[in-house]
């Protein structure tokens, strides 16, 4: 329903003759209901319009004008508004957000948690046992309950846990490699020394040996075949992801 101009004549007293009676053949009565007649007709006119604006097609008749939605009329600029939402909320959703797309004033204080974020977005926390192996041994035996927490923008490695070796002789090394641990990565060639100490020689250190990125272990001037435990705790420097 399209909204409509009130063209009705309400200048209905001032036509009447100076003597209304005798020139326009009005009684009492009738010369009432001439001075109701134009506000009956824009009451009819008001009530025509609110019933047009009560309409749910309403919108379609209200005209509309932006630079940045398109649309003549509300309706139309709503739907396409909700059209332009949908299709940024699928982008959102799959993962396809436009570089630059959501800003730091967009966010709510706390929209953004440590819950949310995806597991190994910003850290990761490995099993050594499961991605160090040996590499080579002097040992009659060597396991490790380690623990690997790599933080991706920092480029950091933090260790921690316990080698337990039993040595086959008075002198033994060993090293354990990062093997399936993003060793490209971990490819400094320096020298981490995460553990000393300075009674029994037992050492743990992260070394960069041929390419490879290992945790290297020490023991000397120790009983053979006594099982040691050595703690392993600190961190370790590598590339940033992506460097």
């Amino acid at each position: 329903m399209s909204f409509q101009l009130m063209n009705d004549d309400v200048q209905i007293i001032s036509k009447l003759g100076d003597e209304p009676n005798e020139d326009d053949g009005l009684d009492a009565a009738g010369l009432k209901a001439k001075f109701d007649e134009a506000a009956t007709l824009l009451k009819a006119a008001h009530n025509t319009l609110v019933a047009a604006l009560n309409a749910v097609n309403a919108a379609e008749s209200v005209g509309f004008d932006s630079d940045d939605i398109d649309g003549a009329n509300v309706k139309a600029a709503m739907e396409n508004l909700r059209s332009d939402l949908v299709t940024q909320m699928q982008s959102i959703t799959q993962g396809g957000v436009a570089e630059g797309g959501i800003q730091t004033a967009m966010l709510a204080a706390n929209a953004v948690t440590g819950a949310k974020v995806a597991a190994g977005t910003l850290r990761d926390d490995i099993n050594g046992s499961t991605v160090m192996q040996l590499r080579r041994s002097e040992f009659t035996s060597i396991t490790n309950n380690l623990k690997l927490h790599y933080f991706r923008s920092l480029g950091l490695v933090f260790v921690e846990g316990t080698v337990e070796v039993v040595p086959s002789s008075a002198n033994n090394s060993a090293s354990l490699v990062f093997s399936y641990y993003a060793p490209d990565y971990l490819d400094y060639n320096w020298r981490y020394l995460l553990f000393t100490d300075n009674g029994d020689f037992r050492q743990a250190s992260i070394i960069s040996l041929n390419g490879e990125v290992e945790l290297n272990v020490t023991v000397k001037n120790v009983s053979a075949g006594v099982s040691m435990i050595i703690p392993v705790y600190g961190w370790y420097l590598c590339n940033g992801e992506g460097s």
